[in-house]
């Protein structure tokens, strides 16, 4: 008989690996290489876990949000002005980007990956 606190653990292994897996826009594949993880146990976890209750697909928001998994991000769009920004993006942790008319996309990833690497 399998021990419930070792599946339970196993559990919680997996699923904090889903979840950083999600965060890191990374391929299966490449997570997996730099966590010296098995793709086969990956995947077979993924669907496990992805029919239980209360965990999400790749491409939905989880069914339970919670604050370090909102169901969504908010985004509002301004009007560009001349002392306005186009763009404001409102990230986790409550921080704010104001993005100019003709700021550079790949300065923008820049920004908001450094900006969610920062402590709160």
């Amino acid at each position: 008989m399998a021990n419930p606190q070792r599946k339970a653990a196993k559990e919680h292994f997996w699923r904090e690996h889903l979840a950083a897996w999600r965060r890191s826009g990374l391929s299966v594949r490449a997570y997996c290489h730099r966590h010296a993880l098995a793709q086969p146990t990956f995947y077979l976890w993924r669907r496990n876990l992805e029919q239980r209750p209360g965990t999400s697909t790749p491409n939905q928001p989880a069914t339970q949000p919670t604050a370090a998994n909102p169901p969504f991000i908010p985004v509002r769009l301004v009007g560009p002005t001349p002392n306005q920004p186009v763009l404001e993006l409102v990230l986790r942790g409550g921080r704010i980007i104001r993005v100019p008319n003709g700021f550079a996309p790949d300065a923008l990833r820049q920004l908001i990956t450094l900006a969610e690497q920062l402590p709160c």
